[in-house]
């Protein structure tokens, strides 16, 4: 049997290793750690390629309520639409790998700017199934928007607990939550966030396609 390859994106050690037990090292009892498993090294060189924060811009067909032609448009709190970056997150969890993931899309004036996604088969996110999974993706979206410098984001989930959590209206009561709560709580000082929650499943060509990377992510 061909060996695996092993790509960490966040790990005590990032890069692309030829065993588990190395790749263990690195990833285990580390919170937050991204990483996978592939068949060849190129398929790992471009899954840490591919995630990483890319200035190219690919067009796609906006949502209908989006068509709207303006050369700019100013939401109600008077910033253009330049400014503010617009996200989709949503979560999956393979029950028969134990593996939780997120999907993410980042779209800027009606374009995709950014598509990440990524898996956590440790029990300090897979204990929570999709809830840490949705979490560790709007933990991304943030971390992503805030290395582009954006100042104000647009965040579309379909878990409540991505607000209800962050903003304090629900407690946090597992080690999990209080860490996402946490961390909201201290970024939330440097970026503005609107949260908005959309239904599932319904038709959003956007948060389809979250929904269909952390599917892949998981090996759905």
């Amino acid at each position: 049997m061909k060996k695996k390859v092993y790509a960490v994106r966040k790990g005590r050690e990032t890069g692309i290793f030829y065993s588990w037990k190395e790749c263990e090292t690195h990833v285990k009892g580390y919170s937050g750690a991204q990483y996978r498993s592939f068949p060849s090294k190129k398929e790992a060189q471009q899954y840490l390629s591919s995630t990483l924060i890319q200035n190219k811009k690919y067009q796609v067909s906006p949502p209908s309520q989006n068509i709207k032609e303006q050369p700019t448009k100013l939401y109600s709190s008077g910033v253009s639409q330049e400014s503010i970056v617009e996200v989709y997150i949503d979560g999956s969890y393979n029950m028969k790998r134990k593996i939780a993931g997120y999907g993410l899309v980042m779209i800027v004036q009606n374009q995709v700017y950014l598509k990440d996604f990524s898996a956590y088969p440790y029990l300090d996110v897979t204990a929570t199934h999709n809830v840490g999974a949705e979490l560790m993706g709007a933990r991304r979206a943030v971390e992503l928007a805030l290395a582009n410098g954006w100042k104000h984001m647009i965040l579309y989930y379909d878990y409540t607990g991505i607000e209800n959590f962050a903003t304090k209206a629900w407690r946090a009561k597992n080690p999990q939550t209080k860490e996402y709560q946490d961390f909201m709580q201290k970024y939330m000082r440097n970026i503005k966030i609107q949260f908005v929650k959309v239904k599932a499943h319904s038709g959003n060509e956007y948060n389809d396609l979250a929904d269909r990377l952390a599917k892949y992510a998981t090996n759905l």
